[in-house]
């Protein structure tokens, strides 16, 4: 009987410190592509919800302006219930841009008008700012004492 001859067993040899470096850089690469992915999920979520409100509050924005066309209207004033209801169709139509289109979309639709047309697009971001620094100023806590406060702190009972 000849003996069955055993494939040939060679010890492993250890890892040497460039495999194991590649195959920790390659984990890492994995693991931060997961967490950039999870990241962009979550952020397109909030995104998503903010975008959702925004064309809400221009819905709302639009139908004051809407019910203003209306009570001008009925009061005789055609010509402002017509400039209020053209307000109120562009903010419908706005309104109506933002829920329908996402981020991209319309990142690339106002980029394109900035480079057709730029002193357009400077001026509506100048109207946009100024509305918002006067939207904030007019919204923040009024810190002067009420007549009330005064009498109070003047030792005189209310």
């Amino acid at each position: 009987m000849n003996p069955v001859p055993l494939p040939e067993s060679r010890p492993q040899e250890p890892a040497s410190a460039k495999d194991v470096a590649a195959g920790l850089a390659t984990d890492a690469k994995e693991q931060t592509a997961r967490i950039a992915a999870e990241a962009k999920n979550q952020l397109g979520s909030v995104v998503d919800n903010q975008r959702q409100q925004a064309a809400a509050n221009i819905g709302q924005f639009a139908g004051a302006f809407l019910q203003a066309a209306h009570g001008l209207d009925e009061s005789g004033q055609s010509t402002l219930a017509r400039s209020a209801l053209s307000v109120a169709q562009k903010a419908d139509d706005l309104s109506r841009y933002v829920r329908d289109k996402d981020l991209g979309a319309v990142v690339e639709d106002v980029t394109s008008v900035a480079r057709r047309n730029p002193v357009l697009y400077l001026g509506a971001a100048l109207a946009g700012g100024l509305l918002l620094a006067r939207f904030l100023k007019s919204s923040e806590r009024r810190m002067e004492p009420s007549p009330v406060d005064e009498l109070a702190y003047a030792g005189e009972e209310v």
